[in-house]
């Protein structure tokens, strides 16, 4: 991930916490498409919040964009741009950019 922004007056673009706070939503957490029958197989053995569940399948490439939006919706107007990349495999990784 790539931010670029004007600096505050605490000598920072972007307070790491908060891109933190962001990426703590998907940390050790299944991320599945909305109706996925998983969905009711989790929420019924009482693991229902450890999903993240997206209007997309998550792929690699529905991740940046989703985290990208997140970040730009979260992060303050210090930030002017953000670059997102997500790894599938050490050779495969999809990116979204504002």
């Amino acid at each position: 991930m790539e931010v670029t922004g004007s600096l505050t007056q605490d000598g920072w673009v972007v307070d790491k916490g908060d891109i933190t706070s962001v990426i703590d939503d998907w940390d050790h957490r299944f991320l599945l498409e909305k109706d996925d029958p998983l969905i009711d197989a989790f929420e019924q053995s009482g693991d229902g919040d450890s999903l993240v569940v997206l209007e997309h399948p998550p792929t690699a490439e529905v991740m940046g964009v989703v985290l990208e939006r997140k970040l730009l919706e979260t992060l303050p107007e210090s930030v002017s741009d953000i670059s997102v990349a997500v790894r599938e495999t050490s050779e495969l990784c999809a990116g979204a950019t504002h």
